[in-house]
């Protein structure tokens, strides 16, 4: 009987070894396919508040349709001692900045779809770390990226390849659309802004991943926007007409001044 028993515990405690000892089939490491990269995770573009204290951070994702990548924007404690915070519910949130007090964050909200279903340009949004949802601070034709704060924290420099024909062009399609003229208006003004999708290339650079065909006759100027009234819509205005084909604004405290327009300077 007592040999029994003992047989009966050697067999449990062997029984439990192998449990603890086998790894779980899912935890079983095998050599990387091309499904794999639906299981990725990526980080990047993080920016340091200026405090210290904190990280800000894209985090990108493969969508549930697997068909394309979604990115939000998450916070994180520099000294790593808490676990991350998703602060943007957007599926498209990208390049974080922080304020110069630490209270905001302005970055790229893109993923909404026109009438004909083509993704429109990114806008700036603006997120308060004291709660609530983000909401859309600029609203151009040609979008707008790459934001940097002033240095005193009352405008924000970004990107924009929009023109004051766009512009206008926008302004009267929102007003024939509000007067019910969308689609019986004149046949002859919607044709002459109709813009052709035919691309003639003649440059060996002519695309790019992000930004998809390039336009050589059109380019990105710095832009301004007032930033010390954050629940109103702002107007922003061309600070700087310098034609550039890649790179970001950089406001720095001595090259301020130079970017602003002359009625701001006062």
């Amino acid at each position: 009987m007592k040999s029994s028993l003992f047989v009966v515990i050697i067999t449990i405690v062997v029984s439990l070894a192998a449990q603890e000892t086998t790894p779980p089939a899912s935890s079983q490491k095998h050599s990387i396919t091309e499904k794999d990269l639906f299981n990725f995770v990526w980080v990047a573009n993080p920016q340091i508040s200026l405090d210290g204290a904190h990280v800000a951070f894209t985090r990108v994702t493969v969508d549930e349709k697997r068909t394309g990548y979604e990115s939000s924007i998450w916070t994180a404690a520099a000294n790593g001692g808490e676990a991350p915070v998703r602060m943007t519910n957007g599926k498209h949130d990208v390049q974080p900045r922080w304020s110069t007090d630490g209270k905001y964050l302005v970055f790229v909200r893109g993923g909404d779809k026109d009438e004909t279903g083509k993704p429109k340009p990114g806008q700036l949004a603006m997120l308060s770390l004291g709660g609530g949802e983000a909401w859309t601070i600029t609203d151009l034709p040609k979008g707008a990226a790459n934001p940097v704060w002033s240095p005193d924290g009352k405008r924000i420099a970004f990107l924009s390849s929009t023109t004051q024909d766009d512009i206008e062009k926008a302004q009267r399609k929102k007003n024939a659309a509000k007067a019910g003229d969308a689609k019986t208006g004149d046949a002859k003004a919607s044709d002459s802004e109709h813009e052709s999708d035919v691309h003639v290339i003649s440059r060996a650079v002519y695309r790019s991943n992000d930004e998809g065909y390039l336009d050589a006759k059109r380019h990105e100027h710095i832009w301004l926007l007032r930033a010390h009234h954050f629940r109103r819509a702002s107007q922003p205005s061309a600070a700087h007409q310098r034609k550039f084909r890649r790179g970001s604004a950089r406001l720095e405290p001595r090259r301020f001044a130079h970017l602003l327009p002359h009625r701001a300077r006062r």
